[in-house]
């Protein structure tokens, strides 16, 4: 289990003997969950976190009053999650991890990880980086939440994941509509629209080319 945690980058350069002190065998967990099982949430007991092993989850956010979530992001193997609570004194978790298929998640206790990264300023670096990023990823998501159409919204997600000049759907229909706050009809149009007036082109069911020049003017 101590290499599986060690590739994360939050460990990058980090003394090994450092490591071995806070992580060893009573402080891992190995937990399984079933497709559509919650692996952790507001009511998860204690501070943890914790890395996906293997299988795809689910990150929700409450959206409203009335019960409805919002689909955030997607996890896959390698993924950390927990990280950004830790300081957060009694607030709970603010998002809930679903299982969308069968899942293995390692599992450390909250208050040895912090020690761990207070003892040392290689892990301390590496833990401030890692909330740098999630800065960054949570304004992208706001940009996209807040850039008005559904044309709009779409690109901005686009420019997100693109790969070179190709942007391939991570998900199903359903869960981008969630990701983008629009209803299915309105995604199908907006990906119409950018269609019809040449700024992506259909390469198959979820993959799309992108002119480069197009998208960004818009």
């Amino acid at each position: 289990m101590l290499n599986t945690i060690t590739s994360h980058p939050i460990f990058t350069g980090v003394p090994e003997n450092h490591i071995k002190k806070y992580f060893c065998k009573k402080n891992l967990s190995v937990r399984s969950f079933m497709q559509g099982e919650t692996a952790y949430s507001s009511t998860t007991k204690n501070p943890q976190v914790a890395i996906l092993l293997c299988g795809v989850a689910r990150v929700f956010a409450k959206a409203s009053n009335d019960g409805e979530n919002a689909l955030l992001r997607t996890l896959h193997p390698g993924d950390m999650f927990g990280i950004a609570n830790l300081y957060a004194e009694d607030n709970p978790f603010p998002s809930k991890i679903v299982a969308a298929s069968e899942l293995e998640i390692l599992f450390m206790d909250g208050e040895i990880f912090k020690e761990f990264i207070e003892t040392d300023s290689t892990a301390l670096k590496n833990y401030l980086a890692m909330q740098s990023r999630k800065i960054v990823y949570l304004n992208k998501k706001i940009s996209t939440f807040t850039a008005g159409s559904a044309e709009k919204k779409l690109i901005m997600f686009m420019l997100d994941h693109l790969d070179k000049d190709v942007f391939t759907v991570p998900c199903s229909m359903t869960e981008l509509s969630n990701m983008l706050g629009i209803g299915r009809a309105s995604l199908y149009r907006a990906i119409d629209a950018l269609t019809d007036d040449g700024t992506i082109s259909k390469q198959s069911k979820n993959t799309f080319k992108v002119d480069l020049n197009k998208i960004k003017n818009i």
